[in-house]
């Protein structure tokens, strides 16, 4: 391929590429739209979750027994005050066995939340580095697309290497644009599993 070939193909390349590129940058680049409607409903299940869990150990714990009261006063060999430890509702048998019980039975749902609140995180840190590469990647084709235009007209003497080298960033960009695409979708569909399974709607 000679030179000419070379500035001709890279620069149809860069050229199609950004009524593509552009639209799609600008529509990823608008975080607080995009974390709307994509998380829509997620404090709503994390919220739906704790109320599960916080009314099934409100139950719980009211069947624990009152806690002991101490009458009358514990005297040592000597006639003086003895100081006496009443052991806490919280250290006694019944309370353990009801967190035991709790857990058991919501260990489902406490995997769910933990689920939920990691999938929520992920998915943001993803849908970011899908914002900053779609940017990147508008902004380079553009900027690669006038210097192949600039090189080509003003015959900067560029061979063929160097010309087809432009288009290295581009692969690298694209690829991680997609990369990053797909672990958000997939966090996505984690919280959307979660909600199908608990959200009353």
């Amino acid at each position: 391929m000679t030179p000419e070939e070379a500035h001709t193909l890279v620069l149809a390349a860069h050229s199609l590429s950004i009524p593509v590129v552009v639209p799609v940058a600008l529509k990823f680049a608008d975080h607080s739209e995009w974390f709307q409607k994509s998380l829509a409903g997620t404090d709503a299940l994390l919220l739906r979750l704790r109320q599960i869990m916080g009314e099934s150990l409100r139950v719980r714990l009211a069947s624990l027994p009152p806690a002991p009261a101490t009458t009358g006063l514990v005297l040592d060999e000597r006639g003086d005050p003895q100081a006496t430890r009443v052991l806490a509702i919280t250290q006694g048998e019944a309370f353990r066995d009801i967190v035991h019980d709790f857990v058991r039975e919501h260990i489902v749902t406490l995997s769910s939340y933990s689920t939920v609140q990691a999938a929520r995180d992920s998915w943001a840190r993803w849908a970011r580095r899908v914002s900053w590469a779609g940017l990147l990647l508008s902004a380079w084709q553009t900027a690669a697309a006038a210097l192949v235009l600039c090189a080509k007209v003003l015959d900067w003497g560029w061979q063929t290497k160097t010309v087809m080298l432009t288009l290295v960033p581009t692969i690298v960009l694209v690829f991680g644009t997609f990369v990053s695409l797909l672990l958000t979708l997939r966090h996505h569909d984690r919280i959307m599993n979660a909600r199908r399974a608990y959200d009353p709607l």
